[in-house]
């Protein structure tokens, strides 16, 4: 099965907020219905593939599930189909435009016969020849060529460490030091999608190397280190969820991404390059090409909403729900940001998911976008829209500024 389209960085389509009425949805007048989450991926095979005995008959399910789109290649996404295929074969970075190279996967399918595991790896080994006399820079806006086939059966080893690694992470989330090491190791591991993702064997080698003289406790730097050990270990072994990656740069990209939102000093400089790809009618797949026509603020805006509209469907990943990555993500990672970035929490990540995410927590005096106010007094107010929540930050960015009770505002205007 392959599945063609745009990957998560085509940012004028993001999910729709219909309530589906089949598995994969029904857009009915949505005119945001082709969008498609990997939870609804699920329940589109989950319903499509026929039942025997109470599951999933494995002699009807898609031995490869192939993905023709940009960044594609994300844990996420694997672990949530891990039990209606055998193999996904995805890519981490953006695919050229010209997609897979299907002259050639044809003369793949006659040799591989009924062998999945030889197809994948001899298609993956195609893409990455296809693309080997292209130059890849900022000039012709071509990204490094990536792809990797995943065997989604053998996710385990890696699924419990990353648990162990996103608990070790909360349970240092009050160490002084934590912030600090986080961002560095952050900022130089590989991102993906305007730095939504990132590669997690590469933010693991930069953790452990950041680890070398830790900021606080040995005891806590210690299970740090083991659970970085652990995720590499995973996606290394010849016998694990990794088949085969083919990347420029297979020091960088180690075939799996997560969610780990950060727009990097370089990604920012890549967002504000005019048009990368030939002349102004040029569109292409990835995130960059997309929106080649239009100004880089309007682009930063559509970034910052896909957070929103990410984060709102990804604490009910079954990713999510069973390594904690998600509460990670809410409660650590979102509160070093809004305490950290100061002027740029907007621009490295999102001032209105940051709210949503930490509504009865007071930003650090430090930030412009704090308020000092007593955390009982902080209340989530759906009423706002994202326009009138970044505004209400800014105002509450002036010293001194209290948030005032919202019930008490609302009775008012009542009266």
């Amino acid at each position: 099965m392959i599945l063609w389209g745009h990957g998560p960085e085509l940012l004028f389509q993001p999910p729709s907020g219909r309530i589906a009425n089949g598995p994969c949805g029904d857009p009915g007048d949505d005119s945001q219905g082709l969008y498609i989450t990997p939870i609804e991926l699920r329940n589109a095979l989950q319903a499509g593939i026929p039942q025997k005995d109470g599951d999933t008959d494995p002699t009807k399910k898609p031995r490869i599930i192939s993905m023709d789109a940009c960044s594609m290649s994300m844990f996420e996404v694997a672990y949530e189909i891990r039990n209606y295929a055998e193999f996904m074969v995805a890519s981490q970075e953006e695919v050229p435009d010209l997609s897979f190279p299907y002259d050639k996967l044809v003369d793949y399918f006659r040799a591989a016969k009924s062998d999945a595991e030889y197809l994948c790896k001899s298609s993956v080994e195609g893409y990455g020849r296809a693309y080997q006399d292209y130059i890849f820079n900022m000039n012709t806006g071509m990204k490094n060529v990536t792809l990797s086939a995943i065997r989604l059966r053998n996710l385990g080893d890696l699924e419990t460490a990353l648990k162990s690694l996103a608990d070790a992470l909360y349970d240092a989330r009050d160490e002084k030091g934590l912030p600090g090491l986080l961002i560095d190791a952050r900022e130089r591991s590989m991102g993906y999608a305007g730095g939504l993702y990132v590669d997690i064997c590469n933010f693991c080698d930069k953790l452990q190397s950041a680890l070398a003289i830790p900021p606080f406790p040995s005891e806590i730097a210690g299970k740090l280190k083991d659970a970085c050990n652990a995720v590499c270990k995973a996606l290394r072994d010849e016998k694990g969820c990794i088949l085969t990656n083919q990347a420029t740069d297979s020091s960088e990209s180690h075939g799996l991404s997560i969610y780990f939102p950060y727009m990097k000093d370089e990604e920012i400089e890549e967002v504000r390059e005019p048009l990368v790809k030939g002349g102004t009618d040029t569109i292409g797949k990835g995130f960059t090409a997309v929106m080649n026509r239009a100004a880089s603020n309007v682009l930063l805006c559509v970034r910052r909403q896909l957070i929103v509209d990410t984060e709102g469907y990804y604490g009910q990943l079954n990713l999510a729900k069973d390594t904690n990555w998600y509460r990670f993500i809410v409660q650590v990672w979102s509160r070093i940001l809004a305490g950290s970035a100061g002027h740029e929490l907007d621009l490295r990540y999102s001032a209105q998911q940051s709210a949503v995410n930490l509504p009865q927590e007071c930003f650090p005096r430090s930030s412009p976008w704090c308020a000092r106010v007593q955390s009982d007094k902080i209340r989530p107010r759906p009423g706002l829209t994202r326009s009138k929540k970044r505004a209400r930050l800014k105002q509450l960015a002036a010293p001194g500024v209290w948030l005032p009770n919202p019930a008490r505002q609302r009775n008012s205007r009542r009266r």
